[in-house]
């Protein structure tokens, strides 16, 4: 388990909730990962993104609209998240839905 990948999902975890904007995400995973750490993009990737919502333009045009990689960039994170909040009540002792 790569807790730095597991993070950046929670991230997204909480964008997609709306409590963050795209440009927070991005932001936030940016800082997170400069210097990288563990198996997950570096900095860069998630400032290319970002400077795109910040209206300086695709940084890589034809690839489609940012909101859709931004996506696909974090849904492997996001699973490994979701995988990971699934077992906290585990790894605590208290069993799903006993609260």
């Amino acid at each position: 388990m790569d807790e730095s990948r597991i993070y950046l999902g929670c991230l997204y975890l909480a964008f997609e909730r709306g409590l963050l904007t795209m440009a927070r995400l991005l932001h936030d995973a940016g800082d997170f990962t400069d210097p990288p750490s563990g198996d997950v993009p570096g900095c860069e990737t998630f400032y290319l993104l970002l400077n795109e919502i910040d209206g300086r333009g695709p940084t890589r045009r034809g690839k489609g609209p940012v909101g859709d990689r931004v996506r696909d960039l974090f849904a492997p994170m996001a699973r490994e998240a979701r995988a990971a909040l699934a077992e906290l009540p585990r790894e605590m002792g208290v069993e799903p839905g006993s609260q």
